[in-house]
């Protein structure tokens, strides 16, 4: 199912070479996004946010005191491209939400949908996220 070569980027054919760079990226914009949804919601006055934002300031001052950039950065880009493998299969019919979901478990189970793992290592590195 090829699509309408009128709306297909030419570097569509060359995704298979160059995927992992966006998809490295994922935890990094994760982190981004978090904190700056946590920044909106405390502005929202949402409670519990000023908590949050501090376990994720302690967090990173704990991570950035006791690890050189030479570990942490590597490990946020891998993890990403790891994660990325995994969550884009899942992911790739889900159900956006325009509000924001309280029920975290509903959520999870209206916008994702399950995986088929064959062997040890696939169950291994899927970490429970196929089901």
């Amino acid at each position: 199912w090829a699509p309408d070569p009128e709306h297909d980027s030419p570097l569509r054919k060359f995704q298979h070479i160059w995927f992992f760079v966006p998809f490295s990226a994922l935890f990094a914009l994760w982190r981004y996004d978090t904190i700056m949804v946590t920044i909106d919601s405390i502005e929202e006055k949402r409670p519990e946010t000023k908590k949050e934002l501090l376990m994720l300031m302690t967090h990173y001052l704990v991570v950035l005191s006791f690890l050189p950039p030479s570990v942490w950065i590597p490990a946020i880009f891998v993890s990403g491209l790891i994660s990325a493998l995994i969550v884009t299969p899942t992911h790739q019919s889900e159900d956006f939400f325009e509000e924001y979901q309280a029920d975290w478990v509903t959520a999870q189970f209206t916008s994702t949908r399950n995986a088929v793992t064959n062997n040890p290592f696939s169950e291994w590195i899927w970490g429970g996220m196929q089901y």
